[in-house]
């Protein structure tokens, strides 16, 4: 059987009856916030309904063993439905809500400045950088981020500022840097470190990731 998870646990069986991925994706749409808070509301009503359930069906099946009636009085009928209900919306709407709550928490943390790389970000279901990439392109595209875009693949920043492409230089060194080039700055001659000529006016040097005065 070919299984695949997500990070919040849950799979689904296709029609084959292989498990495949939850796509987190499907819960993206304008609104975020307003969609995790309902997800999470139905979620939460489902887990009032397992135990209501189970307590109506075993208070049912007491009183049909009493009564020495074969028969299913209403309250077993309605736990039976409502303890099954419960623990699908339980499954379905939860792994839902949390999906929708990993969107408003990366909104939440863009919103929190004028610019921010994207290597920086946390996004819960996220595996590789590109998915943090993707899910905050999905939030510009549905008009959660408004005023945002995302430049060079490599930061997302408010469009007032604009910022260009060839503003954003990456580093080297120990590890990679991303760095915004000053505008107002001209480069040095060359790098202090590993003499190599800078071919534009960032803070780092292009070659070595040595910091340039």
């Amino acid at each position: 059987m070919n299984r695949g998870y997500n990070n919040f646990g849950h799979g689904n069986q296709d029609g084959r009856g292989n498990t495949q991925a939850y796509n987190h994706e499907s819960v993206l749409r304008e609104n975020i916030g307003e969609h995790a808070a309902s997800l999470r509301s139905k979620a939460r009503l489902g887990g009032i309904l397992v135990p209501v359930g189970f307590v109506l069906f075993v208070i049912g099946g007491i009183s049909m063993a009493a009564s020495g009636s074969f028969g299913f009085p209403v309250p077993v009928l309605i736990g039976f439905f409502a303890f099954g209900a419960g623990g699908f919306m339980s499954a379905v709407y939860g792994g839902q809500a949390a999906a929708a709550e990993a969107y408003v928490s990366l909104q939440n943390q863009v919103r929190s400045a004028d610019k921010t790389l994207i290597n920086n970000l946390s996004f819960t279901p996220a595996q590789r950088e590109a998915d943090t990439l993707n899910a905050v392109k999905g939030l510009i595209r549905t008009g959660n981020l408004p005023g945002y875009e995302v430049i060079a693949d490599m930061m997302v920043a408010k469009s007032s500022l604009g910022i260009r492409p060839e503003d954003i230089a990456v580093g080297g060194g120990g590890e990679s840097k991303v760095v915004l080039v000053s505008k107002s700055s001209s480069a040095p001659a060359k790098c202090p470190s590993c003499g190599a000529a800078p071919r534009s006016a960032g803070k780092f040097c292009e070659y070595c990731g040595t910091k340039l005065a």
